[in-house]
């Protein structure tokens, strides 16, 4: 095994930083105890280099173990947001999620190889036995909640840190545009059209993208130099490339999304969301999505990209529309937020049979 012979290895795989960004709270914390050892295996899809790609989230090159190892080494737990199975020679394994989507794609019959499934909250858990997948009181769900979203209500973010940090006028609204990753998505059919709309609105208007929208080739706005003239056209136009979206939900008045998991983040906070409507998006995930139980009856649906700025304006003056559905689902989606790193913590040390330090 990896990490000496009094010490217990952890193999996490990564297939983008923002797989890593859910690992990260429970990660520091178990980096503090000099019983483990944590090791990174990461895929990029641009090529681009590993080390340094997530230098941003506070990893070194000596973090990073090649294929050949996290495949055919011997580590004592795997731990992945990803449902591909990398560490075959794992003594056991645990599933983290990658976001809480209602597209569906995490509930799949992948997910019985592994030992544990860290749940976000009791919609998964339905949704699992709903399918087939699990019976329910399957010991392999363990509910834990979700770590990333733990400082959107345990006090350790600061507004106005953040505002200074990407350089917003707290005196003005902030709205947040994060779309999902598809060439279906409202990014690739109507961005252009979105950031001229809010951008001549009163209000901070700040643009994250997905992970894999910043890929080599796939860079949206025209790279630096189009951000650069979208900032001078638009002074209110923010791009942010940070991997974490945590601070900006906690920092934003409004969302604008379509279907990405991020949405439903944002209903922690129970302020309004706007989704754009991509048909032809849900088409492609007809077999898998769930629009019924919850989906964007947490929010208004616009169908019509012109339709934004009015809608927004609405919004921003009746924060509280939706605020029954938007608590309900939140709580429905994600079990307990605050103390989601401590359960996941937890869990880790009684699965590597360790007393908890």
């Amino acid at each position: 095994m990896f990490g000496g012979r009094h010490q217990r290895s952890i193999l996490f795989y990564s297939t983008a930083p923002m797989n890593y960004v859910m690992f990260r709270r429970i990660g520091e914390r178990l980096r503090n105890d000099p019983r483990l050892r944590i090791f990174v295996f990461a895929e990029d899809a641009g090529k681009r280099d590993i080390p340094s790609l997530y230098a941003p989230l506070g990893l070194r090159a000596s973090d990073f173990v090649s294929s050949f190892r996290a495949r055919w080494g011997r580590f004592d737990l795997y731990v992945s947001a990803d449902p591909k199975m990398i560490g075959r020679r794992c003594r056991k394994k645990a599933h983290i999620f990658h976001g809480m989507s209602f597209k569906g794609k995490a509930f799949t019959p992948q997910m019985a190889r592994y030992d544990r499934l860290f749940l976000f909250g009791e919609y998964q858990r339905r949704r699992f036995v709903e399918k087939g997948i699990f019976p329910p009181d399957d010991p392999r769900f363990v509910l834990i909640g979700m770590p990333k979203l733990d400082p959107l209500v345990d006090g350790s973010l600061d507004r106005r840190v953040i505002a200074e940090h990407l350089g917003l006028d707290l005196s003005r609204p902030t709205v947040l545009y994060a779309p999902t990753w598809s060439s279906r998505s409202s990014m690739a059919k109507v961005g252009s059209t979105i950031v001229e709309l809010i951008g001549r609105l009163p209000v901070n208007f700040v643009v994250k993208l997905h992970d894999l929208s910043l890929l080599p080739g796939h860079t949206k706005f025209g790279g630096p130099e189009g951000v650069r003239q979208l900032r001078q056209q638009f002074p209110s136009f923010h791009f942010v490339s940070d991997y974490d979206v945590t601070p900006l939900l906690f920092v934003s008045d409004l969302l604008i999304s379509d279907a990405s998991s991020v949405a439903n983040e944002f209903l922690v906070l129970d302020r309004p969301i706007i989704f754009l409507d991509v048909p032809e998006l849900f088409a492609h995930y007809q077999n898998t999505i769930d629009l019924d139980t919850w989906g964007r009856r947490t929010g208004y649906v616009v169908s019509d990209a012109a339709q934004l700025p009015e809608v927004v304006v609405h919004a921003l003056n009746h924060p509280d529309e939706h605020t029954a559905i938007r608590r309900a689902a939140a709580a429905d989606y994600f079990h307990d937020p605050g103390r989601a790193t401590d359960r996941a913590v937890a869990e880790i040390y009684r699965m590597l049979e360790l007393p908890l330090k």
